[in-house]
């Protein structure tokens, strides 16, 4: 029997890919980079690292990359973090996850901030998925940090 399971937040829970791909367009669109929704949606999952040199060069890269970055992520937190919710069933898959005894494990690569915003907007992680937040602990792994949901 699976004693434990580990869930991405963005794109696994929450219905959040295309709104972090619109934020990237238009990030680079204030930078001067027309770039299709259609190229940037499959690069969704990716860090900055990893998504910031499949559109622009290595100068590029290290002279606005940065503030590329963070000027997405205030797009999204500003015009789209409203509209992100969970998947459908997410809530019961969870019920039935620790019915079952097993332990749930939610990992981002998402900085705490953001992820706090995500528990604090409409009690996330009780109202959305059932779970009791008895002990939130972030850990960073491989760059990724994994937030432990304790039932």
């Amino acid at each position: 029997m699976i004693k434990n399971f580990i869930f991405d937040i963005d794109g696994t829970l929450l219905d959040s890919n295309d709104f972090h791909a619109q934020a990237w367009v238009e990030a680079f669109a204030a930078y001067g980079k027309t770039i299709p929704f259609k190229r940037v949606r499959p690069c969704m999952g990716e860090g900055a690292d990893q998504l910031l040199p499949e559109f622009l060069d290595k100068k590029e890269v290290k002279e606005i990359g940065q503030d590329l970055s963070k000027l997405c992520g205030e797009i999204f937190r500003q015009k789209y973090f409203p509209k992100v919710r969970p998947f459908l069933k997410v809530r019961a898959l969870f019920k039935k996850i620790r019915q079952s005894g097993a332990r749930i494990a939610l990992a981002s690569s998402a900085d705490t901030g953001e992820v706090k915003k995500h528990e604090k907007k409409s009690h996330t992680f009780k109202i959305w998925w059932n779970i009791p937040r008895r002990q939130m602990m972030p850990i960073n792994l491989n760059l990724l940090r994994i937030f432990f949901m304790l039932s």
